[in-house]
């Protein structure tokens, strides 16, 4: 039987996620004999059962290895080395140190990934005597990315995506690769040389995160692949490829299966990725939790019947300066950041626009009082302001306006946290509408 490693390098709070990624492995791969390793400083007890009782379940194996602390705390003394990213991240770069003597090689996913083949076909690909082996992120075409030095791409983290790699233990425990080496590059390498800037939220970081790190401390020891084997969200010229893929990582802002509820299968262009996720995320608390047919059910009824009522929009569910909150309405959003961000409802497929005037209303309340709160529609890049209200606090409010699909092609109506002072803040959707005027 054809043995595979899986590693996780996370913490615990984003291991909550594991036990459906490790069933929807599973259920790909019942003829191997599977054991997925888990690098982290602390697993809950949840966590370690959970991920045994699936083990047993295929009769694979689930291995926690405990990192000390110290490991990777260096990082805390460079410019953004842990600014909203955990030496966790890091671990993984221990694994010739960590991992059992008998492991060679092992395949390291992030816990935003989902399977759709067996990796069978490539988990045995040849190292080159190299570290790594790593398929393209999105390719340095942003505007501003162009000018960029080789250099600099390598330390943002091109070409090579940190979510999925195959990692050659081997080589590592021969060499005694660890930390050390690391450490000693960015004092020799990158701080003597000076910061780089990145625009945007990454300015004045040495490297973003570990995947800068690994592309440019490690650039001539990654063996790098552009195939549909896996399949980087962001990479822009596979992503319409993704149903041939073994694995899809999504990192991308607006798709993502882990985050989503039941729900927002209704209009997605990506229902089989979004059904297939919630069939395993069932599975595994069938068995973790032993789960009833009552429960399975309130499961999707819960999130599908109101969406499918409101059919014609879509809620969405990944966002920046915002979080999609549990609810007893349509949908509530939470302010988190002071960074401007829409949340745009878009029209989906179930929404048959003509070329004429629409009444567009959305019920909501607010946790706090709002001064010129905008309903806003959305065409092309542009918005429109629709209405302008002052919002009390925990009072029911409707927006209502009228849009003309025959002036402009609107994609969704919308609002933002422009007007909203306090972090913290929760806007309620009731209610949410389109009727011809």
């Amino acid at each position: 039987m054809q043995e595979i490693n899986l590693l996780l390098s996370s913490d615990d709070g984003y291991l909550a996620y594991a036990p459906t990624l490790f069933v929807n492995f599973l259920e790909l791969h019942k003829d191997f004999d599977v054991t997925l390793y888990a690098l982290s400083d602390f697993i809950s007890k949840k966590n370690r059962e959970a991920l045994t009782k699936i083990a047993e379940k295929y009769h694979a194996k689930f291995v926690f290895i405990e990192i000390p602390e110290f490991e990777f705390e260096f990082m805390g003394d460079y410019a953004g080395g842990l600014a909203g990213w955990p030496k966790h991240l890091y671990y993984y770069l221990l694994a010739g140190k960590y991992l059992p003597s008998h492991v060679d090689r092992v395949l390291k996913v992030d816990l935003d990934v989902m399977f759709l083949r067996s990796v069978a076909d490539f988990y045995k690909a040849d190292f080159t005597n190299k570290y790594l082996i790593g398929w393209l992120d999105l390719e340095p075409s942003i505007p501003d990315m162009r000018d960029w030095a080789e250099r600099d791409l390598y330390r943002k983290g091109n070409p090579v995506n940190a979510g999925v790699l195959l990692i050659n233990v081997k080589k590592m425990r021969k060499n005694k690769f660890d930390a050390t080496f690391f450490q000693n590059y960015i004092d020799t390498e990158l701080v003597a040389k000076g910061n780089y800037t990145v625009k945007g939220g990454n300015s004045g970081r040495l490297f973003f995160a570990d995947q800068g790190l690994i592309n440019d401390a490690l650039r001539t020891q990654i063996s790098i692949m552009a195939d549909t084997d896996v399949i980087h969200w962001s990479n822009s010229n596979f992503r319409d490829r993704y149903q041939e893929a073994a694995i899809v990582h999504f990192n991308h802002l607006y798709v993502k299966p882990h985050k989503s509820e039941p729900g927002d299968m209704v209009g997605s262009p990506y229902l089989d990725l979004y059904w297939a996720y919630h069939h395993y995320k069932l599975e595994a608390l069938v068995i973790t939790q032993a789960i009833s047919a009552s429960y399975a059910l309130n499961y999707f009824n819960k999130s599908l019947a109101p969406r499918i009522a409101h059919r014609e929009f879509e809620i969405p569910y990944a966002l920046i300066s915002w979080n999609r909150v549990a609810s007893q309405y349509l949908a509530s959003y939470e302010v988190t950041g002071k960074r401007l961000w829409r949340i745009n409802f878009h029209f989906t497929p179930f929404f048959a626009k003509k070329p004429k005037e629409y009444v567009v209303k959305l019920t909501f309340k607010s946790s706090e009082s709002i001064k010129d709160f905008n309903l806003v529609g959305y065409y092309g890049v542009k918005v429109q302001i629709l209405q302008k209200l002052d919002v009390v606090k925990d009072v029911p409010t409707t927006f209502e306006a009228k849009i003309n699909f025959g002036w402009r092609d609107y994609s969704g109506i919308g609002f933002s946290n422009a007007a909203i002072n306090t972090i913290g803040t929760k806007i309620d959707v009731i209610d949410i509408e389109i009727k011809e005027s």
